[in-house]
């Protein structure tokens, strides 16, 4: 259950991530088939996010890679529960993000599958290795606040009990919140209190 939550959250922050870029950049919609037309922005955005080495050392859109990046922190960081499955979302999205560009590629260029096998294979390598090293650039956002929904969540608990003891009316005492006494049989819980 674990994994599927970062698995959705490395989809949403991929999906907003690529979107958020793509509007950011005012990347001009490109032409795919029609049945993928809508899709144009998430398609072009993830590939402007594996780009995000070359938009960072540009003057002029290296603010924008980097809000784009916190942004997808911090959209990835409510499904994780620490800051180790901060990491694994995080991974999830530059998975996700490789996949929407290998896709646009794909989409753009339907030889690409047909061409040269070892030159594709090298392709999809690089692009979902550069996806991957890109996508820990939403740890900068996704670990602080993963780290303070944690300590949130466990001030949010219950302490647990200081000591846990029942005692029956024959006297008989049980380091336990038994159901049942074991020396006379008697009921020790009412109803209402039995799950």
């Amino acid at each position: 259950m674990k994994e599927l939550r970062n698995i959705f959250g490395g989809l949403v922050g991929a999906l907003v991530g690529s979107s958020m870029i793509a509007i950011l950049l005012a990347l001009p919609p490109t032409e795919y088939p029609s049945q993928f037309g809508l899709f144009w922005i998430i398609f072009s955005g993830s590939d402007s996010l594996l780009a995000s080495a070359a938009g960072l050392l540009s003057s002029t859109t290296w603010m924008l890679y980097v809000m784009a990046w916190i942004a997808i922190g911090l959209v990835t960081a409510p499904f994780a529960k620490s800051e180790w499955n901060a990491m694994r979302t995080a991974l999830w999205v530059g998975v996700f993000i490789s996949a929407f560009a290998v896709s646009s590629t794909f989409l753009l260029d339907p030889s690409f599958w047909t061409i040269d096998r070892d030159a594709r294979n090298i392709y999809l390598v690089l692009q979902f290795a550069s996806g991957i090293a890109h996508s820990l650039l939403s740890l900068i956002s996704s670990i602080p606040l993963a780290t303070l929904l944690q300590k949130a969540r466990r001030e949010s608990d219950a302490p647990p009990p200081i000591k846990i003891e029942t005692v029956c009316q024959c006297g008989a005492v049980f380091k336990s919140a038994p159901l049942m006494c074991a020396e006379c049989g008697r009921s020790l819980r009412n109803e209402s209190e039995v799950v």
